[in-house]
């Protein structure tokens, strides 16, 4: 079978992204990408195909996913791979409206894969045990999302019938969580799917550095800052928290575009730092709270302050609390270095299956997808 992936333009998005296409390469499937073209030397290294498509990807900024011209890059895109491509499946991610308003244009089945937490949830449609707070957050999601999903429809002269958010989630939307301790009922459509980690491996600056300061006997702190739409950030911190002879500071940036430092040599500050390397190295690590860099330090059961700061994470942030390896601080405008390493973490002995670690959960569950459209086709 041929599966099309369309992934959103960020290391968050495409990386789980690459894993899944290899797993399902794995059991025989044919899988091809779209996605921006700033990625395309990355995925080829990564070895996955990426299709030739007429805007290059350009519409998979992930800054601009809420912007109709984007959105509209985003389908003539996908409409020329479903094209000449003629995938049986796609999987892409809610996020990804151009891609989605394609696969139902053409009625072509398609998968999501979310978030840590099930985001996108009307009330009418939710489990009745989740906390108030998330229950809320989940609601204004789906509803924004759905608003934002008919923008795009209006502004491509497109008539589309959209009762709520489950229409834009397609015939399965993928948790990215590690059960069994998250314990969640999910309504039929929803599935845990395991930690879809996957990452490219160090580069030599990254492993130079952290040679050195581990023959200076530095403990290292990891610190993945990540992209704060229109709020603060605790960047300013940084510089400060870094003037320690006993640590060394890792930070990866991520989407962030913060003011320029001179930092001193036991920091490393890159857009990119692997998180698989550096949380098998670090004493602790400070958070932004999105779900790739949570999941992660579950996997490690590494001692973990979140800092989410009212912004994009709080509905992880809410679960985190649960959590005894994961500190989680919503005002940290006074925070102090010395407070984040000597908060008090519960211990917390995290039990997880094999499945859920890699991408077993989540290829078994689209294999059966495709099994399912298949028995549908044949009938």
């Amino acid at each position: 079978m041929k599966i099309l992936i369309c992934t959103l333009g960020s290391a968050g998005f495409y990386n789980p992204m690459i894993g899944l296409a290899k797993a399902l390469e794995t059991q025989g499937h044919k899988v091809a990408f779209v996605a921006h073209h700033r990625k395309a030397l990355y995925l080829r290294l990564a070895g996955v195909m990426r299709l030739s498509v007429p805007c290059e990807g350009e519409g998979f900024t992930i800054s601009q996913w809420i912007n109709p011209e984007f959105g509209a890059l985003q389908f003539k895109d996908v409409m020329s791979a479903i094209r000449d491509f003629t995938p049986d499946l796609i999987v892409t991610q809610p996020m990804v409206l151009g891609c989605i308003a394609a696969a139902r244009y053409t009625s072509t089945p398609f998968v999501t894969v979310g978030q840590f937490t099930p985001l996108w949830q009307e009330y009418s449609w939710q489990d009745p045990g989740v906390p108030k707070a998330l229950s809320k957050l989940r609601n204004w999601r789906a509803r924004e999302l759905c608003e934002f999903y008919l923008s795009l429809c209006r502004h491509l002269n497109l008539t589309d019938q959209v009762r709520d958010s489950r229409d834009l989630l397609g015939v399965l939307h993928l948790i990215r969580s590690v059960e069994p301790w998250l314990q969640e009922r999910l309504p039929q459509g929803l599935a845990y799917a395991g930690s879809m980690l996957w990452e490219a491996g160090p580069s030599r600056e990254v492993r130079d550095w952290l040679a050195r300061m581990q023959q200076q006997q530095r403990k290292i702190i990891y610190v993945q800052h990540g992209k704060r739409f229109f709020l603060d950030t605790f960047w300013e911190k940084l510089p400060v928290w870094s003037r320690s002879d006993e640590f060394a500071f890792a930070l990866s940036t991520g989407q962030v575009c913060p003011s320029p430092v001179e930092w001193p040599e036991n920091v490393l500050c890159l857009p990119y730092i692997p998180q698989s390397l550096m949380f098998t190295q670090c004493s602790h690590a400070v958070l932004h709270g999105h779900t790739t860099s949570v999941l992660g330090a579950l996997l490690q059961n590494e001692k973990t302050i979140v800092l989410p700061a009212g912004g994009e994470t709080v509905d992880n942030a809410i679960v985190c609390r649960s959590l005894g390896s994961i500190k989680v601080i919503d005002d940290w405008s006074a925070l102090s270095f010395d407070e984040v390493i000597n908060h008090h973490f519960t211990p917390h002995e995290v039990n997880i299956p094999e499945t859920a670690r890699g991408f077993d959960l989540a290829s078994g569950l689209i294999c059966n997808v495709i099994k399912s459209s298949q028995l549908m086709a044949f009938n």
